[in-house]
């Protein structure tokens, strides 16, 4: 079969392998809002500093994805008590003024 100037041919197994990869796609897609919804609702219990229910959040998108960073930086946030990545970095200029000055008494 000749589809505009290409040669095409068309049989059950290409229909079935095509109406897979687009089952797959939109599942992919859907997989993937979860995901995002999920993240967001995370970073609003964080907000409201309700650290387990970001907790929680995180350990589930983490269970479908273990390499979202995003997850572990929430995470790592909730750990410290942190609302917010500026006060995760705040927390880290002081734990690096203190090991400086401790380091100073220590000579």
């Amino acid at each position: 079969m000749n589809i505009f100037g290409q040669n095409c041919s068309f049989n059950i197994s290409n229909a079935l392998f095509c109406q897979h990869n687009i089952k797959y796609d939109i599942g992919r897609r859907y997989f993937m809002d979860s995901i995002n919804t999920m993240k967001e609702k995370a970073k609003l219990f964080l907000e409201d500093k309700e650290f387990e229910k970001v907790k929680e959040f995180c350990n589930q998108i983490l269970e479908a994805n273990h390499t979202d960073s995003d997850a572990y930086l929430l995470k790592l946030l909730c750990d410290l008590q942190a609302t917010s990545e500026n006060q995760l970095i705040s927390q880290f200029d002081l734990f690096n003024k203190k090991a400086m000055s401790q380091q100073t008494v220590d000579k």
